[in-house]
């Protein structure tokens, strides 16, 4: 779509959404597609701990918690969307997210995950190992027997009895 604009008109919408203008037009062009390719790959990697919503007239306010790509820490992401679905106000934690029009990959994914929910009515949030099921417990063959009845099992003094009887004779 923005490969068939000519330079001008691609500056003004970058302007408009408050992207970097320098660089040839194919680099402007890729280069909003690669930050939401990123917000994307995270968002399904499960960055997102946690989103709230709450609607308040004509804005809904959505808070979350993403992780950090690095380390073990997390932001905290506050947006403002009106009631058509455009973000107003974003702020993240994050070096890149201060300011009241927050463009970091914090705030994509969040929106990423709302979209989400939104569209599929599901939403992947981060898991701790606590929410996984435990895998060492699992029997590495499946149990093929019939169960036995209680009355049929043997008594536990035949059990000993046949126990001595097969160590000492």
């Amino acid at each position: 779509m923005y490969s068939t604009w000519r330079v001008c008109e691609l500056k003004a919408e970058l302007k408009k959404r408050g992207a970097s203008l320098r660089g040839r037009k194919a680099d402007l062009v890729e280069s909003d597609d690669k930050k939401l390719d990123k917000a994307k790959s995270l968002y399904e990697s499960r960055y997102l701990i946690l989103a709230r919503a709450s609607t308040v007239g004509d804005s809904t306010f959505v808070k979350g918690y993403c992780k950090k790509t690095m380390r073990a820490l997390q932001y905290e992401v506050d947006v403002k969307i009106h009631k058509n679905g455009t973000p107003q106000e974003s702020h993240c934690e994050c070096p890149a997210g201060s300011g009241i029009e927050a463009k970091c990959k914090h705030v994509a994914v969040l929106l990423t995950g709302i979209e989400h929910m939104v569209h599929h009515k599901i939403i992947l949030l981060h898991q701790v190992s606590t929410q996984r099921l435990q895998t060492f417990h699992m029997p590495k063959t499946p149990f093929t027997a019939s169960p036995i009845a209680a009355h049929k099992l043997p008594k536990k003094k035949k059990i000993v009895k046949s126990l001595v009887h097969t160590l000492f004779t």
